[in-house]
């Protein structure tokens, strides 16, 4: 395993954890005072899976006798990075140790080599980001400009995804096997739903969807009102709040 004893990458330099700064970053980047600034900085692990390096980021506690808190791991979606729960982690308990990975392809870990489309700036790759999210407020929208995409060879910014991502799964969804792995889950389940959910996600509220949650043995369902399928970056105060209420329920281990 690789650490990156003190990772510059979550400020608003695009600079650190494998993200180069270039000489004309000002002029072609999200300027400093547009970009969200991070309260609390993270740190970089790389560790080598299955031939390739994987990064994993890493928010330590911030009082140093820390005993009893939680590590929490923070899985993001599909072309999404771990730096996206920066706004979320700001708002999250300081002593609690937070883990992100990067999975396969997308942010800091490695791909194929492979690229989707690039743009001219990193003002350009925030402004597409608002585009797919009408709520993501500006300055969130620069400061995942510096995580989503990087400068490429010819100058230009490419997104962190591996296009790989974009092809259809050869593996089946079956249902059946899903509410298998659903009904073995015994943990306390804290299920978050948004208030606006798109034509493509209104499945969730169909009364099949519902069926299947009744296999999660111990399941609680919240909705987080202002927010679309992106909650973290819409309402990061009350996922945080619904996150630290879930895990001060929970039962201890």
């Amino acid at each position: 395993m690789h650490i990156v004893p003190r990772s510059t990458a979550l400020s608003s330099s695009p600079a650190g954890a494998g993200l180069r700064a270039p000489a004309r970053a000002r002029s072609a980047g999200v300027r400093a005072a547009r970009a969200y600034r991070p309260r609390r900085e993270s740190r970089s692990l790389f560790v080598q899976a299955r031939g390739l390096r994987h990064h994993v980021r890493c928010w330590e506690p911030q009082r140093r006798h820390a005993c009893g808190a939680p590590t929490v791991f923070l899985l993001h979606g599909w072309m999404d990075v771990s730096a996206s729960f920066q706004f979320v982690v700001d708002l999250l308990p300081g002593h609690w140790r937070l883990l992100a990975p990067d999975w396969r392809g997308f942010g800091l870990t490695e791909r194929s080599g492979a690229a989707l489309r690039d743009y001219a700036s990193r003002d350009e790759v925030a402004a597409r980001l608002m585009r797919g999210n009408p709520r993501l407020r500006p300055d969130f929208a620069g400061f995942l400009a510096l995580h989503w995409a990087r400068e490429n060879a010819a100058g230009r910014f490419e997104l962190l995804a591996d296009p790989a991502h974009r092809i259809s799964s050869p593996i089946l969804y079956r249902v059946p096997e899903v509410v298998a792995c659903w009904r073995a889950i015994t943990a306390p389940v804290l299920w978050v739903l948004a208030e606006h959910t798109s034509e493509a996600m209104s499945f969730v509220h169909g009364a099949e969807y519902r069926r299947r949650l009744q296999a999660i043995r111990s399941l609680r369902e919240a909705t987080v009102a202002g927010a679309g399928h992106m909650l973290h970056h819409d309402r990061p105060d009350e996922v945080a709040r619904l996150v630290v209420d879930h895990l001060a329920t929970a039962p201890a281990a």
